[in-house]
């Protein structure tokens, strides 16, 4: 990344267009929008285990706009050992993300990008998702991962791009209220 666009990021952090998180309302789904989603440890620990989306996107936002630690906190993506409580910018989905709810019931829906536990660039490549198939709802054409579990669900629109994008893709698509908290 250039220095033109690190001061645009910067500029738009600091006024405030760029935030960590976001809530969304549809008609019957709430949902938690963030790079990479929060992990089960993150929302009870670190959030305090916020009931609503709107109110983890609020917490979220706040602890980064004071520099709290947490919510940049890597695992195993940045230190090669996975962490359960890493932040919403950097929890890998299969090892930080997806283990910590799958026995706990998700308070809200979360759509998230960063990773997926979906190889898209080789469809044919079995998926290191032994045993939770049946939960999994993938969308080849959009790129889109959905793990179906108690209390909703977590959304993965990751489609691969690196220095060619991956197509086909599409856009995830909301009918309802966007609330950058």
């Amino acid at each position: 990344m250039g220095r033109k666009h690190i001061r645009i990021l910067n500029r738009w952090w600091q006024g405030g267009a760029a935030t960590v998180a976001a809530a969304a309302e549809t008609a019957d789904e709430s949902f938690l929008i963030t790079h990479a989603g929060i992990t089960a440890e993150f929302w009870t620990t670190i959030l305090g285990g916020p009931p609503t989306a709107a109110e983890a996107a609020r917490r979220i936002n706040n602890l980064a706009r004071t520099g709290a630690d947490p919510v940049f906190r890597a695992g195993i993506f940045l230190h090669g050992t996975s962490d359960p409580s890493a932040g919403p910018l950097w929890a890998e989905t299969a090892t930080e993300l997806l283990p910590g709810w799958a026995d706990r019931r998700l308070p809200f829906s979360q759509i998230h990008g960063h990773n997926s536990i979906t190889t898209w660039r080789a469809p044919d490549t079995p998926v290191a998702r032994t045993g939770i198939d049946a939960l999994v709802t993938i969308d080849h054409a959009a790129k889109h991962e959905t793990v179906h579990l108690d209390g909703g669900r977590l959304i993965g629109i990751d489609p691969d791009h690196r220095e060619t994008p991956t197509t086909p893709w599409h856009a995830f698509e909301l009918d309802g209220t966007v609330t950058a908290c």
